[in-house]
Parts: structure tokens; C-alpha cells; sequence
């Protein structure tokens, strides 16, 4: 798009060809039949919205009315194959809106009720439930759903994957090498990249400080050397990043804040029916990085706009560049409103030096910190609404998560939780935990 057009198109732009998550409507193919035409477009809107509380409410009240599917569904007394086949739909939609949510414990359950009620596997809930008892890092049982979706569906590489994955972190080097072959029959430019830069294997993950960091580095601040101001309008003050109005609650960890650039984002002013006049918004952007054993081990860049009423109803920008990303999604919704999420993944070599990632790579080396071996993976979640707009970049260390599908569902899950930071005039929001890494 020209830089002067307004990036708000009423129509969906398509992503690339890789997209590393399974849609809901795949998820469910199969096991719609009895749902009504009005609950199947409420469910694929509330989906493109990613509005996964507002999902999961709608799945509870339907279930709500199959009591006796509830209290049947259980092997050995089936329920009647209509309420079944309902019922297992709904379980479905409200497993991966948990998920979406990172309630992983709940997703699981519920993964569980929709086979049961369906009376059959569901190949696409089997690789979500997998995905979860990842993410609830019960390796044993993630291996042995991922054994039997690959037995089931022997075309698909995801099992393979993730098979090849569980093999790496829990030092099963053998398992690993075995799923790695079948994962480059079908798919090698995946297998490729994870025999490239695979995750770190054992669980947790420790890390030596190298010797060349200064025994100071254990001294510092929370706030960085090149903070202009310590209580200025961008302010760390433990775990909580404010910029404004608006904070973000970082993940545990020892996070040092760098200096807060200011800025500009365009926007447009409805002053007529017909006409829209060009405005600028002021924004902050605040950095922050955590060190672990003098190891860059995460950052954080938090952009906001000042809180000041200018009457911007469009923003010109595109808020989801697509090039060299593992995975884009444009949420669909009100049109003054959009919102996309990117997940890309960068080697330190590779990295911008006008990046998120430089940055912060540049940042760390300056306190006397190293960069971890291998890639890091960029998380990156836009959103903009009247008068306001929120970026949100967090980059984490590729060997500390469990994989590129695990990536992806994290990154769902992030944007979820990023939701409240525009829904009003004051806005707050959690990072939540993600990966292998251990907590301080």
C-alpha cells in the first residue's frame, strides 16, 4: 500500500503459504453437521475476531443445553449420535478457545470430551491436544498423542515434527533422528531448519555466564544507563512496563529498561462526510531486555500513543508486513479497528540493527551480555482503534521454545492477552509465560 492510503481495507489480505496454525473451521470440518447455519457464522466471526472469551462462552452455553450428552459422554454409554456430534463440536470450539487463551489444562479436558463424544479421533483436535500437553510439558503423553495422530494420518508432517521435537528436549537422540527422517519425507525444508536450529535439549535449560562478563552486570539497575529520564513517561517498575495510561506486565525475570524513543504514527481525521484531513499521533516506545546468567534471554518493545484526543478514526500503515514471516494473521473486525499478529524468526547475524532485535542485541553487548546461540523468534502484535493504537514486539530464544508449532500457538496466545491494552481509554495487559525457559 502507498504510504498516503489509509491500510484499513474492508477486504482480507491473504498471508503467505506459511501458516503454522490450524483454523478453527479445519478443526471442526467433519463434525459440523448439526450445528445451525446462524451458530456456524457466529462462530467463524467471533474466530476472525479472535475474540476467544467471547468463543468460549458461546460453546459453554450450548453445551449447556445437552445436559444429557454431559452426562453421557463418557465410553460405554454413548449419547444419541445428533447430541453427539454436537457435542463434540462444541467441546472442539471451546478447546481451542481455551487454548487461544493459554488455559491449556481446560483445552485438554475438553480435547478429550470432543473425541469421546464423536465417538472417533479428530485429527486436527488431536494435534491441538498435543500442542497443549506440550505446552504442559507432560513429554510423555505428548509423545504418544503425537505417535498415534502419525499412525492415524500418515500424510501429515506436524505429528513428525513435533515427534522430532520431544526427542530433542528430552535427549531422546534416537527417537528424534528416527522422527526427523520421516518429517524430511514430508516436509524437508522443515526438517531442515530444526536439524538447523533446534531447541535445547533437557528441561530446564541452564546457562553458564561466559567470562567476559563484568561481575557489575549483577549490580544493575532496573533501568538502563541510557534511560534519559528514570521517571519520565516511560517507566519500568519491577514487572510492570507503563507507557501513559498503559502498562504491560512483563513475565518474571530481570528486566532492564533502555532509553524511551518518541515518534510519530499517521493518521486521519474525518472533518467532513467526504474528507479526511492527515494528523499525527505522538507515540513512546520503551525497550526492555532480561538477562539470565549474562545471556540476552528475551526483550520487550512496548510502543503506545500518548493519550491525547485528536480524533483519528484511520491510521496509514499496514499493521501486519507479511515478508519472511512463519506466521501472519489479519484479525478481521470493524474496519477503524485492525489488528494482526507475525511471528518471525532472525539469527543475531541477521539481525536489523534498526530492529527490535538489534536493539536489543546492541543494548545487551553495551551492559557486557552475550546473545544466545542460535535464532531468536519475534513476536509482533499491532492493533489500533479511535485515537489510540498499541505495538507490542517480544522476542524470545528460539533452543527455549519447543519447536515452530509451538511458536505459533504461543503467538495466539499472546495476542490474545494483548486485547485490553486499546479496548479503552486505559489498558493493561500480561505477557504470558511461554517456552522452556526456567523462571528466576
Amino acid at each position: 500500500l502507498n504510504a498516503g492510503v489509509a491500510a484499513q481495507v474492508p477486504f482480507a489480505i491473504p498471508p503467505g503459504p506459511e501458516v503454522l496454525a490450524v483454523p478453527l473451521l479445519l478443526l471442526i470440518a467433519g463434525i459440523s453437521a448439526q450445528i445451525s447455519h446462524r451458530d456456524a457464522q457466529l462462530t467463524r466471526d467471533l474466530e476472525k475476531r479472535a475474540d476467544w472469551p467471547a468463543l468460549a462462552q458461546l460453546a459453554t452455553r450450548r453445551l449447556a443445553r445437552l445436559p444429557a450428552v454431559t452426562q453421557d459422554a463418557v465410553p460405554g454409554s454413548p449419547p444419541a449420535p445428533a447430541r453427539a456430534r454436537s457435542a463434540a463440536h462444541w467441546y472442539a470450539v471451546r478447546a481451542l478457545a481455551l487454548q487461544r487463551q493459554g488455559d491449556f489444562a481446560a483445552a485438554l479436558a475438553d480435547y478429550d470430551a470432543a473425541a469421546v463424544a464423536n465417538g472417533a479421533p479428530l485429527p486436527s483436535a488431536d494435534l491441538n491436544r498435543g500442542l497443549c500437553l506440550m505446552a504442559l510439558r507432560q513429554w510423555a503423553a505428548a509423545q504418544q498423542a503425537m505417535q498415534a495422530l502419525a499412525a492415524r494420518e500418515p500424510g501429515l508432517w506436524e505429528p513428525w515434527y513435533n515427534l522430532s521435537v520431544i526427542g530433542l528436549i528430552t535427549s531422546d537422540i534416537e527417537g528424534a533422528r528416527q522422527a526427523m527422517a520421516e518429517l524430511r519425507a514430508r516436509r524437508p525444508a522443515m526438517a531442515a531448519a530444526l536439524a538447523r536450529d533446534p531447541p535445547a535439549t533437557g528441561v530446564p535449560v541452564g546457562q553458564a555466564p561466559s567470562q567476559d562478563v563484568p561481575a557489575a552486570l549483577a549490580q544493575l539497575p532496573v533501568t538502563g544507563p541510557d534511560l534519559a529520564v528514570a521517571h519520565g513517561p516511560a517507566l519500568l517498575d519491577g514487572q510492570r512496563l507503563s507507557i501513559g495510561p498503559r502498562a504491560l506486565v512483563l513475565p518474571p525475570g530481570r528486566w532492564i529498561l533502555r532509553s524511551v524513543d518518541e515518534s510519530t504514527v499517521a493518521g486521519r481525521i474525518d472533518t467532513a462526510p467526504s474528507h479526511r484531513a492527515a494528523a499525527l499521533a505522538p507515540a513512546l516506545g520503551a525497550l526492555a531486555i532480561r538477562l539470565d546468567d549474562g545471556a540476552l534471554t528475551g526483550a520487550v518493545f512496548f510502543q503506545a500513543n500518548r493519550p491525547i484526543r485528536l480524533g483519528i478514526r484511520t491510521w496509514s500503515v499496514d499493521p501486519c508486513p507479511p515478508d519472511g514471516a512463519l506466521l501472519v494473521e489479519r484479525f478481521t473486525g470493524r474496519f477503524d479497528q485492525p489488528r494482526c499478529l507475525s511471528l518471525h524468526r532472525t539469527a543475531p547475524v541477521d539481525a536489523d540493527p534498526q530492529g527490535t532485535l538489534g536493539a536489543a542485541l546492541s543494548f545487551a553487548r553495551a551492559l557486557g551480555a552475550r546473545p544466545l546461540e542460535g535464532s531468536y523468534f519475534g513476536f509482533h502484535h499491532e492493533q489500533f482503534g479511535p485515537d489510540q493504537f498499541s505495538r507490542v514486539t517480544v522476542l524470545l530464544p528460539a533452543r527455549m521454545l519447543a519447536g515452530e508449532l509451538m511458536a505459533a500457538a504461543w503467538a495466539h496466545t499472546l495476542a490474545s492477552a494483548l486485547r485490553p491494552l486499546t479496548e479503552g481509554r486505559e489498558g493493561s495487559a500480561t505477557i504470558p509465560r511461554a517456552g522452556l525457559l526456567p523462571e528466576p
